[in-house]
């Protein structure tokens, strides 16, 4: 149901205790956005804020964008723009998965956030039970939390809902099962819709949305990525290679398939790359075009994201 005030959320937040970490989703109030701030037609299957994850089919022109909250403290939100109709859609989502198919499960939680939009109205919203894969593990279970109905002025939304038990399923031997929460968005026509403040915990009630200090947000959002730079100054013989190790600012959920590099500079250099180790340490390389001195710069971006 839509809420258009806050009242007695302080109150339950008393009998509550207001416990830190209530809040499963990461990055909820959309502060941490490492990979871009604004995407232009992305595609499918990927990321734009941290942790949350965008997918559809059909055609039809769209922007993905970081933009101001309502928070007077300051703060952001999550804009889908879709510019261009779609055209042949069956589908088109905002996700976040919550790592662990076991969070929540046989519990009963609640969903909270503000949101607004244009051009339509009806917002479902979903749970779904991925159990990863690798082994034989359990079918997807997708279950409507509930589905409420957006105006063009922000308000406050919360959804109260039982999550299935996953007792007697089986989850994949892959370490990539997942709770997903996802809000389904029209698959036909132009519009455009605002989120901000998205919280799933556990109880009967919303609270007053957890606020976390930015660095820790961005602790917990370095686990499934992370930007950073590197480089090297060394003396080196003609064609060789030089390599150094170095830790990741957080130990990420598994270990990155790939670590990704793009050179800002090389001097007497080239090949500049990045491989991990493990979940904690990578390397970072170049070759020598000819004896002496050479050095590189670059930026990384490593992923273990579900």
């Amino acid at each position: 149901m839509g809420r258009t005030a806050d009242v007695g959320k302080a109150d339950r937040n008393l009998v509550l205790g207001q416990w830190a970490f209530r809040n499963r989703i990461i990055n909820g109030d959309f502060s941490i956005w490492q990979r871009a701030t604004s995407f232009s037609d992305p595609e499918t299957a990927s990321y734009t804020a941290d942790k949350w994850k965008i997918h559809y089919d059909g055609t039809g022109a769209f922007n993905v964008s970081r933009v101001a909250s309502s928070n007077p403290e300051g703060g952001y939100a999550i804009k889908w723009d879709q510019t261009g109709a779609v055209t042949g859609g069956t589908y088109r989502s905002i996700k976040q998965p919550m790592e662990s198919v076991r969070t929540l499960s046989g519990r009963r939680a609640t969903i909270s956030f503000k949101a607004k939009a244009n051009g339509f109205v009806s917002l479902p919203v979903y749970i779904s039970q991925v159990f990863g894969t690798g082994g034989s593990p359990s079918s997807t279970v997708d279950t409507l939390a509930g589905t409420v109905n957006l105006t063009g002025t922000l308000a406050s939304y919360s959804i109260t809902f039982d999550v299935p038990s996953i007792s007697g399923k089986t989850i994949g031997s892959n370490l990539d099962d997942y709770l997903a929460m996802t809000f389904n968005l029209p698959t036909s026509g132009t519009f455009d819709m605002t989120v901000e403040e998205v919280q799933v915990e556990e109880g009967e009630h919303d609270t007053i949305f957890e606020s976390r200090p930015r660095a820790i947000e961005l602790i917990l959002c370095q686990r499934y990525y992370e930007v950073g730079s590197v480089g090297m100054t060394a003396y080196n013989s003609a064609g060789a290679a030089a390599s150094a190790y170095q830790p990741f600012a957080v130990k990420k959920r598994i270990t990155p398939a790939a670590v990704s590099v793009t050179p800002t500079s090389n001097v007497n250099t080239s090949g500049t790359a990045a491989a991990a180790v493990d979940a904690a340490t990578f390397y970072h390389y170049a070759t020598w075009g000819s004896a002496g001195q050479g050095s590189y710069g670059a930026t990384f971006a490593a992923s273990a994201d579900l």
